[in-house]
């Protein structure tokens, strides 16, 4: 007798023809909670396999259930083009979506008639529970962690508390092909899930409930040699919510890391309260693990809007980390979020002036500029509602919800051309490393901007004077001229533009 068939499902995250890094995580946990059930697991990532459809009428005779996982925004585009052709071409196989966006609307996404399930929080657990009472017939009311249809009413049961994982076996790398993940050398990984914090913003926060969950370093080392071994990589994404939150598991990694022999230099997050636990000494051991670069979630310029958010770090902290990592020559990035409802005229500014500063402080600063963009389950969504903010009311609806196509009504106008000209111009110019950053057929206009506007770019970073900018306006015209020319969608961000209002 054939096993029956589970096909799990992640849809593209970033447009055609671009790379993602990352592997399809999500899918690999939940594989290691149902190993042990006698099932057939396929997974497809349509970032690496967008023509998906051979491939799922392979198993028509054995498959039993499709399960999707989603983040709000594009992912849920592909989710429901996948949806519903499973739908049309199997009107009987299970169809469960699982997720952050379906977990912070598990009722909203249960009203589509493409999707029979959604598990809501954690997923490992409440997967194989809702596969065993699929297979046995069971009933569905006691699952945790698991909303579904009943005769079109829907049900919600309670959510399973987040749990360390550790029971579970290991992920099985082998079920993708990992070195389709590798870009430019770098792999990303996790050593840990969760986070401590309370921000107003993220939804983190009532998902995890202040839990932080790490994992085994033996085996979290077992899998970076294997890793390696595979992939080869030089670099190492460790993409955890907030790898500084425990000093004694951070330090006793990077010990691990340089006594088993693994040679990888390696990027990471955390919160400026956090890293500012850190002796020099604890900074200097990073730095010999590996570590280069830092994100930091420094958000606002603002302290009162810090406040707002819950952030518990004040605009200080963030200086003084960056002023840390420079000493030990680890790279710092501020990520930042702009135009909260409260005072968005001057969270702007200054947001902005902070990012001066810290440039002042040291050339060698990167940043991410988002804007602030409500979601649901956020301690922040009430006061977006509260100001004007109509959300969508379906999941197509929110499939084209981001923080560029997005209509949040206490934007000001002049916002978007102010954060293209300091994000992509005035920022990236006041290091003349921007030069390496530039594609060959645009070089030649930036060894004239810097040699004829670099002292006038300094000057006004020195000045916090970036009025009349005429320079700023004229290297983003050659620069729109080049991604039309060569259909290319370069920036000097290296992530997107707020002038074109897209990703890049």
């Amino acid at each position: 007798m054939l096993k029956p068939t589970i096909i799990l499902f992640y849809p593209a995250t970033v447009p055609e023809n671009h790379q993602r890094f990352s592997m399809p995580y999500a899918l690999l946990y939940l594989e290691r909670a149902i190993r042990d059930l006698n099932i057939n697991v396929v997974i497809i990532d349509e970032d690496i396999s967008p023509d998906y459809k051979n491939t799922i009428t392979q198993y028509a005779e054995t498959l039993l259930m499709v399960g999707v996982s989603c983040m709000t925004g594009r992912q849920l585009k592909g989710g429901i083009a996948f949806s519903q052709y499973i739908r049309d071409l199997f009107p009987h196989v299970s169809i469960v979506w699982g997720g952050w966006h379906p977990s912070v609307l598990p009722e909203e996404t249960l009203r589509e008639n493409f999707i029979d399930f959604v598990v809501h929080g954690q997923g490992e657990m409440p997967f194989r529970d809702l596969v065993l009472a699929i297979i046995n017939k069971w009933s569905f009311s006691s699952i945790k962690g698991l909303a579904y249809k009943i005769n079109g009413k829907i049900h919600i049961n309670d959510r399973l508390p987040y749990s360390a994982t550790k029971h579970l076996p290991a992920v099985n790398f082998d079920l993708i092909d990992i070195n389709k993940y590798l870009c430019d050398g770098t792999l990303v990984y996790f050593a840990s899930h969760g986070c401590i914090y309370e921000c107003g913003f993220c939804a983190m926060s009532t998902q995890y409930k202040k839990k932080w969950f790490p994992k085994d370093i033996t085996q979290i080392i077992d899998e970076l040699i294997w890793l390696q071994g595979k992939t080869g990589f030089k670099w190492l994404n460790f993409q955890d919510d907030n790898f500084f939150v425990n000093r004694s598991f951070t330090v006793s990694l990077c010990k691990a890391i340089i006594d088993s022999g693994l040679k990888f230099e390696f990027v990471t997050s955390g919160h400026a309260r956090n890293v500012l636990m850190f002796s020099d000494s604890d900074i200097n051991l990073l730095y010999k693990a590996g570590c280069r670069k830092v994100y930091i979630g420094a958000e606002s310029g603002s302290q009162k809007v810090l406040d707002l958010i819950n952030k518990k770090d004040t605009v200080e902290d963030n200086f003084a980390v960056l002023k840390t990592l420079k000493k030990h020559q680890i790279i710092t990035v501020f990520s930042t979020m702009v135009a909260l409802p409260e005072t968005p005229v001057e969270d702007v500014k200054m947001t902005l002036n902070m990012l001066r500063k810290g440039k002042l402080i040291d050339k060698d600063l990167e940043t991410l500029i988002f804007y602030y963009t409500p979601f649901p389950e956020t301690p922040l969504y009430a006061l977006a509602l509260a100001h004007g903010f109509k959300p969508p009311q379906n999941t197509a609806g929110w499939s084209n919800y981001t923080m560029f196509n997005t209509e949040i009504p206490w934007h000001k106008k002049h916002f978007r051309k102010k954060l293209e000209y300091f994000y992509n111009y005035y920022f990236p110019f006041y290091n003349k490393q921007v030069l390496n950053l530039a594609p060959d057929e645009l070089k030649m206009y930036v060894r004239v901007f810097l040699s004829l506007f670099g002292r006038l770019n300094r000057w006004r970073f020195k000045l916090n004077f970036f009025i009349f900018p005429f320079e700023a306006r004229l290297m983003l015209y050659f620069v729109k001229r080049y991604n039309r020319t060569y259909g290319k969608r370069f920036c000097f961000s290296g992530t997107w533009s707020f002038y074109e209002n897209r990703y890049f």
